[in-house]
């Protein structure tokens, strides 16, 4: 193995890796860092520090990313009420769901469900 990535250990990046994969795996999943940690076999701040420094972002914040990511995916999907979403996202509260969403994507979860329904549409007609 290349050392491309700097100080990093081979047991550090597997371990790592291996928690950036159980949050793919099941990113409505919210495990804590602790948690993570343990089931990786590394240090909690290890961790913490070996993540941000492999994949340029905190642990938090890619979790944050992936809901974010299957919340825009079940909009899309159109199946969901925005709370049922907004519940499997973790959120006590479809408000605070919605504030989230339009924080990170610049657009509520409601004006997004209609720009996919409008672009659905316009596809329809488009293949008819």
């Amino acid at each position: 193995m290349s050392n491309n990535n700097g100080p990093f250990k081979k047991y550090i990046i597997d371990a790592v890796t291996s928690v950036k994969n159980e949050i793919d795996k099941d990113p409505l999943q919210k495990k804590e860092l602790t948690q993570l940690a343990l089931d990786a076999g590394v240090g909690r701040n290890l961790l913490q520090k070996s993540f941000k420094g492999l994949f340029g972002t905190g642990i938090k914040e890619y979790q944050f990313q992936k809901r974010m990511e299957s919340a825009k995916n079940m909009l899309e999907e159109g199946r969901l009420t925005r709370k049922q979403i907004a519940y499997r996202c973790g959120y006590r509260s479809p408000n605070n769901f919605s504030i989230a969403f339009k924080n990170y994507y610049g657009i509520s979860p409601n004006e997004f469900r209609s720009q996919c329904e409008d672009d659905n549409i316009t596809l329809m007609y488009a293949c008819n």
